[in-house]
């Protein structure tokens, strides 16, 4: 298994030999985040293009990085308001509009794990983890 840093410091553990491991490959080797539109750099082209290659699960983990991307830019990490943001915007059908102020802060604080003011990609990616295993529960009959 190759090792690769992706964006923000993350690393990501992939066989060299798959698409998507190619595509983690040439974003650690170009650096990419340029000018940071994250549907027209370079490697996001690539993996669209290669979406096509991809099982549904790879489509949609592209899919999760660019939505964090898209609120979070070039700085890799969301404030506060960027994330009620992508939760109102992005994730309205899994989790009610974030309206009130002491609602945001309690999942901020507690997403915030390394007490830093801002959500990094693993943070996210817990939140995604809970959104989903929820709903995984609620859409599995027993």
């Amino acid at each position: 298994m190759a090792v690769k840093e992706a964006w923000c410091g993350g690393s990501i553990q992939l066989s060299g030999q798959s698409k998507l491991g190619e595509a983690v490959d040439t974003i650690y080797e170009q650096v990419i985040i340029p000018t940071y539109d994250p549907y027209k750099t370079e490697v996001f082209l690539q993996m669209e293009a290669l979406n096509e290659d991809m099982s549904e699960l790879e489509g949609s983990m592209i899919n999760i990085i660019k939505v964090f991307h898209k609120y979070s830019g070039k700085k890799c990490k969301l404030k506060k308001t960027e994330l009620k943001e992508l939760i109102n915007n992005e994730m309205s059908h899994f989790i009610m509009n974030i309206h009130e102020n002491d609602i945001l802060d309690q999942l901020f604080t507690d997403l915030d794990q390394n007490g830093d003011l801002e959500i990094d990609f693993k943070e996210f990616i817990a939140l995604i983890a809970m959104v989903t295993s929820a709903c995984h529960d609620l859409f599995n009959p027993k």
